[in-house]
């Protein structure tokens, strides 16, 4: 038996078949198929990572009170007895730029028996409520239940030490803030990893990344001042659900939402005239 050897042309024009034993065209399946290596883009897009990284660090400072000018004309709008501030001690390792950060200082209302039971009584009516929706809201049925059971377990914690717990409201803001400043750090390695080999076009590749970085750096203060407001309105039991499903989860669900829409900006016919076929193997393979 004679072995497979590659055609340049197919049938219909199409590209990256192989002969058979019997001498029949057979075609390459497209999972074979690759997309070649740009190391030039590689590098340069390794450059850009580190270039807008430090731009990002070295401007730490600006973006900090940035963020604080942001939340102190929230709380100002909102008529809050808050608190804005930075922690001078937050800075880069070995640099004198800050983390961006912002903490907002604001009191929580005090916890009573009737608050708890008034919020208890709030989760068994949704926990009821999602039992009647029909069956193709399951999905959304089972997030409403682990929300509701979370919730419970924190107001028994309440419930039984009202008094001892230690996250205030000035860490919780400093440390959602912190996290996001960080996340933000790390999108430009994330996008060289992830979508520069998958996206060819400088203008994309720039635009999907400003675009992500812009939209965290306008996003963190609002959502610091977000949760300060709730916690300050709804009390310190919100607070361990918001950090759980309002923090860096949903920063993460965010950035895969535009990692999968800007990723379709490159069209599928860019990739095909990229793509190389792979050595053949086995007929069928």
């Amino acid at each position: 038996m004679s072995r497979p050897h590659d055609t340049s042309t197919a049938a219909g024009g199409r590209t990256g078949g192989f002969k058979g034993y019997r001498g029949d065209l057979l075609l390459q399946h497209r999972a074979l198929r690759v997309m070649p290596f740009d190391r030039a883009g590689a590098l340069l897009g390794l450059l850009l990572a580190v270039v807008v990284t430090a731009t990002y660090v070295l401007l730490g400072n600006q973006v900090t009170q940035a963020w604080v000018a942001v939340c102190q004309a929230w709380m100002s709008a909102a008529q809050l007895p808050a608190v804005v501030s930075t922690d001078p001690a937050a800075t880069w390792p070995g640099l004198d730029s800050l983390w961006p950060h912002v903490r907002i200082a604001l009191a929580p209302p005090a916890l009573s028996l009737y608050t708890l039971a008034g919020q208890a009584f709030v989760l068994a009516g949704a926990f009821l409520w999602q039992a009647s929706w029909p069956d193709r809201a399951m999905p959304l049925r089972y997030i409403v239940r682990i929300l509701v059971a979370l919730q419970a377990m924190i107001l028994l914690y309440f419930l039984i030490w009202p008094a001892h717990f230690p996250y205030r409201v000035l860490d919780h803001t400093k440390d959602i803030s912190t996290f996001n400043a960080l996340f933000i750090a790390l999108v430009p390695w994330i996008w060289w990893l992830t979508y520069f080999p998958f996206v060819r076009s400088w203008p994309k590749r720039l635009a999907s990344l400003a675009l992500v970085m812009g939209y965290f750096l306008v996003a963190t203060p609002v959502a610091v001042a977000t949760h300060a407001t709730l916690v300050h309105l709804l009390g310190s039991t919100l607070q361990p659900l918001l950090f759980l499903f309002a923090g860096p989860l949903l920063d993460l669900l965010v950035m895969l939402a535009f990692y999968a829409w800007t990723v379709t900006w490159e069209a599928p016919g860019d990739w095909e005239r990229l793509a190389l076929q792979s050595r053949p193997g086995r007929p069928g393979a």
